[in-house]
């Protein structure tokens, strides 16, 4: 295995890492990993969302998050109203206002490690894992897919 190989396979073991202890939480929280992914949008984003904002924000698929909002919203936790004849944007329940106290403690956890950490390499760091790792990474798998 060449160096290269071992940093990439260390980024890997992170990110897996801190999605298993965000699926441990959930878990813990009696809520499924999207269902997760919505409310915590859904807290950060007061006014609401529409479906393909949380798609496009998280990367996931329309169906996914489908099944995931009718989920939420027969556990009574969010309403979609309609911001024009074909969209809706979905907006937190009181009930789901009171479930995102588990959201709201998991971004006090989030705001105190980045407070504990110098907030321009923090930075740093997110802009060249997102900026030159993910877009270099994206591309080339772009390529490969294209060319197939």
């Amino acid at each position: 295995m060449t160096k290269n190989n071992k940093c990439w396979e260390k980024l890997n073991k992170i990110n897996k890492e801190f999605d298993n202890l965000y699926h441990l939480y959930t878990l813990k929280n009696n809520m499924s990993d999207s269902n997760f992914i919505v409310l915590y949008s859904l807290y950060n984003y007061v006014d609401g969302l529409t479906q393909m904002d949380i798609c496009s924000e998280w990367n996931i698929n329309k169906q996914t998050i489908n099944s995931t909002i009718k989920d939420l919203k027969e556990k009574g936790y969010i309403d979609l109203v309609s911001i024009d004849g074909k969209n809706k944007k979905i907006i937190l329940t009181n009930k789901g206002k009171e479930k995102t106290k588990c959201i709201e403690e998991i971004v006090k956890i989030e705001n105190k490690i980045a407070n504990k950490t110098n907030e321009e390499e923090f930075n740093k760091l997110i802009n060249f894992y997102q900026d030159q790792l993910l877009n270099m990474f994206k591309t080339e798998i772009n390529n490969i897919i294209e060319n197939k």
